[in-house]
């Protein structure tokens, strides 16, 4: 059986101690030189704050998929499958998600303007089991394009 000690338990209480006033002191100097900043510029200067979010996704989009390009180029190596492979992973998914989305905005526009409360989230229920039906089932389409280029992967 250990000896209680007192010694280790204060030692435990001040790390504990020292890790809570540490984590607290990070927390105020990110808020201080990041949070505030955009929040000042967020609100007295919104639109040099939407120019420098566009700018900034725009930055970050166009690095991504340069990135995921490149390193398609470097598995395939084949026009042919470097197209469907970005087809496949980039340009589908947008699509879909873009389809989907509209849908969804459709679908409660016309539902909750023409039916009562209940019976429009009945059918924006059915139709989003629908929908994701629909997605689940695209998989199979996916699947097979993806092991295509599997088997053709260098």
């Amino acid at each position: 059986m250990k000896k209680y000690s007192l010694k280790k338990d204060i030692k435990n209480i001040s790390n504990i101690a020292f890790a809570m006033i540490s984590l607290l002191i990070i927390f105020l100097i990110f808020t201080i030189v990041v949070l505030f900043p955009i929040y000042f510029l967020s609100k007295n200067y919104t639109n040099y704050y939407s120019f420098a979010v566009l700018i900034l996704i725009s930055v970050l989009l166009i690095y991504f998929i340069t990135k995921k390009i490149i390193k398609t180029w470097k598995k395939y190596k084949k026009i042919k499958l470097v197209l469907l492979s970005i087809f496949i992973n980039l340009i589908l998914p947008a699509i879909l998600i873009l389809l989907v989305l509209i849908a969804e905005a459709s679908i409660f526009k016309i539902f909750y303007a023409s039916f009562s409360f209940v019976e429009a989230t009945g059918l924006v229920l059915l139709s989003n089991l629908l929908l994701l039906t629909l997605l689940f089932l695209s998989r199979r389409i996916f699947h097979n394009a993806r092991v295509y280029l599997k088997q053709n992967a260098k």
